[in-house]
């Protein structure tokens, strides 16, 4: 059963070199070339997207870790986390770090901690006492910065900073 009945059949003829029949070289290195150039665009279009959800999942596990100190800096007592009344250098930054307890160091410490199965990121605790208005200890605070480093392969960091004051 025909559907277009009514149409002449020329109409439908698309017969651009004449009589003659078949596919030549050309056209074939030609269809090939752009069926490469599809595939490897299509290739490189996955390769980069999983590249980039790797590197975002190790840069979220950076953050958890570095939100993770932040809490429980916040939660620490305050005499055990304030370098104050150290002058002159009671308002120079100064590194925190963890092990059986807090421990307070005037030069740059980082600790090794493992992020997203990252095993040499480290990181780096600041602190800094603010004294507000010179005056009341109750209106004093810390500038905390939290910034967590790791390579894979290339060099990458996430940094978190907040503010705590005396209770």
């Amino acid at each position: 059963m025909k559907i277009f009945f009514f149409w002449p059949k020329e109409w439908f003829r698309f017969n651009i070199r004449g009589n003659n029949r078949g596919t030549t070289l050309v056209e074939v290195m030609i269809a090939l070339l752009i069926i490469a150039l599809v595939i490897l665009g299509g290739g490189m279009f996955f390769f980069y997207g999983r590249l980039n959800i790797v590197r975002e999942s190790h840069r979220r596990a950076a953050l958890l870790v570095a939100s993770q100190r932040l809490e429980t800096l916040k939660a620490a007592d305050w005499d055990n986390i304030a370098l104050k009344h150290m002058s002159p250098l009671s308002y120079q930054p100064y590194y925190i770090t963890h092990g059986s307890g807090w421990a307070l160091n005037l030069s740059e410490t980082k600790d090794t901690i493992t992020v997203d199965n990252l095993s040499d990121a480290q990181m780096l605790t600041e602190a800094q006492y603010i004294d507000d208005d010179g005056m009341n200890d109750s209106y004093d605070y810390l500038k905390i910065m939290v910034r967590v480093e790791w390579s894979d392969p290339a060099p990458n960091r996430v940094s978190l900073t907040t503010l705590v004051g005396p209770p």
